[in-house]
């Protein structure tokens, strides 16, 4: 299908777990692009070519449609209408003569999707602003809960995020789902850029979703260095605990990233939280200086796992003889 990825519909799941949310959201990316690249399953005839015509980025042929009657608002078997599908594709032009025409700016599919919701999808800052300017409602929700600015936080568009701020977007709504925020979304991206106008406009730096997770979480689970700083300076709290008693500093000794290691331990962050997994769980990985970090900040060596395992044994099993020796070396013992 033109236009479509398996990689793009990825970026609409922007949490672990939820595989409900994961059928919905590629779902929705799949619908989407589809009508973008005109091939909607069960759509009807286009008596008038209007649909197609706004497809094809073919302004002449849509004025001229719409000065012979043709009807502004109408749409396919999913409910796209022709401004939505001008406003996926970039064709500012037409989007301003369907508005013109009196197109009904925040008309919804069977998904609840908008035409700004499919601007700002496709990165459209133009077709972002001429909607805007008419009266598009910046924080329209499609069924799933998500908004313009969470569309544009997952796929990147910092330029459109900005734009929906400005008009007014709210920074704190969650879908409905997995309670996403826009926030969460670009830290799990790793959009430093998005992160630091998110926050400028309010977004709460310890919001949870369904699982737990904060965008702290998020950064430190990915390495996203800049990300993590901005929600540190910003206050994010290092002490909560995901659903599964995840914390910033597990997710961080899991991954190896050591260097965000001392400032979440500067921060109070405890090393033996939860259930001593970071040094054991890093002694399994060969983490070495991650394991170091952690010993150094009063990891417990001895400590077992609720499976019975210890530091020195996950090392071992691990084949690690760099943190074997240096566990020994910290008194930990068989």
């Amino acid at each position: 299908m033109p236009g479509f990825s398996r990689a793009k519909a990825r970026h609409y799941v922007a949490c672990d777990p939820g595989s409900t949310a994961r059928a919905y959201a590629f779902a929705s990316a799949l619908v989407i692009q589809c009508a973008l690249a005109g091939c909607a399953p069960q759509a009807p005839p286009d008596p008038a070519g209007l649909l197609n015509a706004a497809r094809e980025g073919d302004a002449p042929r849509v004025e001229a449609l719409l000065k012979a009657g043709a009807g502004a608002d109408v749409a396919d078997r999913n409910g796209f209408t022709p401004l939505m599908i001008a406003s996926g594709g970039g064709h500012t032009a037409i989007v301003g003569a369907l508005l013109d025409h009196a197109a009904n700016v925040n008309a919804a599919s069977g998904l609840g999707v908008t035409a700004l919701h499919m601007a700002a999808q496709e990165g459209r800052a133009a077709a972002v602003g001429a909607l805007l300017g008419r009266g598009a409602d910046v924080n329209a929700a499609r069924r799933d809960g998500g908004t313009a600015l969470m569309l544009a936080c997952q796929e990147g568009h910092a330029a459109v995020a900005g734009l929906l701020l400005a008009a007014g977007a709210d920074a704190n709504a969650r879908d409905s789902a997995d309670r996403l925020t826009a926030l969460i979304i670009a830290a799990q991206r790793g959009s430093a850029d998005l992160v630091d106008a998110l926050l400028a406009h309010g977004a709460g730096p310890d919001t949870q979703d369904a699982f737990g997770w904060t965008a702290l979480m998020k950064a430190a689970d990915g390495g996203h260095r800049p990300v993590f700083d901005a929600l540190l300076g910003a206050g994010a709290r290092v002490d909560l605990s995901a659903s599964d008693g995840a914390t910033a500093l597990y997710l961080a000794a899991r991954s190896g990233h050591a260097d965000l290691l001392p400032p979440l331990l500067l921060e109070g962050a405890d090393p033996n939280s939860p259930r001593h997994e970071p040094v054991i769980l890093a002694s399994l990985k060969g983490h070495v200086r991650v394991v170091e970090l952690l010993v150094q900040a009063g990891a417990d060596v001895h400590a077992r796992h609720t499976n019975g395992m210890t530091p020195l044994q996950a090392a071992t099993q691990g084949g690690h003889d760099a943190i074997v020796r240096l566990l020994r070396n910290a008194g930990a013992r068989q």
